[in-house]
């Protein structure tokens, strides 16, 4: 997919989101069901949780 539409979020929002490491947000209809599953969505946006590299992204995210 060769999309380059910003999901515009809050702080507040984005600091929700990525509370969890393998969280993230994509556009509606931007979920790929191969690598990522839809944990939660708004009118504007759906959070998605990454199947694939949990245990890099949980090593390397700064809030842990």
């Amino acid at each position: 997919m060769n999309c380059r539409d910003q999901v515009k979020l809050t702080l507040e929002e984005y600091e929700e989101i990525r509370r969890e490491s393998t969280h993230f947000a994509v556009r509606p209809g931007h979920e790929n069901g191969e690598v990522e599953s839809a944990v939660w969505s708004t009118d504007r946006f759906i959070v998605v949780e990454k199947e694939v590299a949990e245990v890099l992204l949980e090593a390397t995210d700064p809030r842990s």
